[in-house]
């Protein structure tokens, strides 16, 4: 299931995310490695939004889900309907989680070049993220 994340602009435009080669994009100048860095923490904030927003709505789903079980068993398709879509979100939830992981360890490494290549800006090429 695919939720509609496009009316709020607080969301990412794409679910995708292109890893960006480092050593293309470093290793000319420290500036064009400092904004890779800031797009990168921007795209971490902006999936974090989403999780947030995915959180929200998994709660709402338990509680809607919890009501229905309360309820007599005369609605029971609607509650495997229900269960079914909040597994789709808990899925969601968890690819998000790890994107965020991978995001901000890349955007560590990347943070760590443009800190080497500020430093020793004359020798720009051959840094490591180690």
């Amino acid at each position: 299931m695919n939720f509609d994340y496009a009316n709020n602009t607080s969301f990412c435009m794409s679910n995708t995310h292109i890893p960006i080669p480092i050593n293309n994009f470093c290793s000319a100048n420290s500036f064009s490695c400092v904004g890779l860095v800031n797009a990168y923490m921007e795209e971490i904030n902006c999936l974090r939004d989403k999780r947030k927003c995915l959180c929200e709505k998994i709660q709402q789903l338990q509680n809607l889900r919890d009501q229905i079980k309360n309820k007599a068993c005369d609605t029971c398709k609607d509650n495997d309907m229900l269960n079914q879509e909040f597994e789709e979100l808990r899925c969601e939830n968890k690819c998000l989680k790890c994107k965020i992981k991978e995001l901000e360890e890349e955007a560590s490494c990347l943070k760590t070049l443009a800190d080497n290549i500020r430093q020793k800006f004359a020798n720009a090429g051959g840094f490591s993220c180690t």
